[in-house]
């Protein structure tokens, strides 16, 4: 784990998100069947993936139990 953080009450999301890199894939995957609750894989956006420095970014949801 790189970070924790919250954010903004209306901000929060329904189902939990896995941002992984087109390289990880299959971690993002594994990942996704051990979390609780139901997830959506999404690679990073084009316009983030220079910025992001983490190979794995979750967006935990209200579905998270």
């Amino acid at each position: 784990i790189v970070n924790i953080s919250s954010v903004r009450e209306h901000e929060i999301l329904p189902k939990t998100k896995i941002y992984f890199h087109a390289n990880l894939l299959k971690q993002a995957l594994k990942l996704a069947q051990v979390l609780p609750g139901e997830q959506m894989l999404e690679p990073v956006p084009a316009v983030r993936a220079s910025k992001l420095a983490n190979d794995i970014e979750i967006f935990v949801g209200k579905n998270f139990e």
